[in-house]
């Protein structure tokens, strides 16, 4: 075979390998999303459980400006939210027409869900391989990241 085939077949088999790895990360959110009862929830309402959770606090207001909709729609999906148990609403001590959003245990897992399947995939890794191995994949992915 020469070094352009042998080239090819390499590309091929890391295409291949790297689908297996998003697919098995896909695997981990949605089996971490079923574990948490969560199998009702859009990737509309997620994204605004990473906001919330990036923001710490934040009102309806605040998120409809940084989502760029208005406050009915934004109160829409904050509801939802809240029947699924995801979010709670507190009233400023200072202001009471001001209510803070925040996440609940369980919207807080599933607003890092990215994190806890990246998890996962080095807990796989570290079973499967050697110290030598992690950190030959250490060097590997260090020359396509920096």
């Amino acid at each position: 075979m020469d070094e352009k085939m042998r080239h090819e077949n390499s590309l091929l088999k890391l295409e291949t390998l790297l689908e297996a790895l998003a697919e098995l990360k896909g695997q981990c959110a949605v089996q971490l999303i079923h574990d948490l009862n969560s199998d009702q929830l859009t990737v509309k309402q997620l994204e605004y459980l990473k906001l919330i959770d990036e923001f710490e606090a934040t009102t309806i207001s605040n998120l409809a400006e940084i989502l760029d909709l208005k406050k009915p729609t934004v109160t829409e999906t904050v509801h939802k939210l809240q029947k699924l148990d995801c979010v709670m609403k507190h009233q400023c001590s200072m202001d009471g027409r001001i209510y803070y959003i925040t996440l609940t245990d369980k919207g807080e897992k599933l607003a890092r869900l990215d994190q806890r399947s990246y998890n996962y995939l080095v807990e796989k890794i570290a079973e499967r391989l050697e110290t030598e191995e992690i950190e030959l994949l250490i060097l590997l992915l260090e020359k396509l990241t920096i």
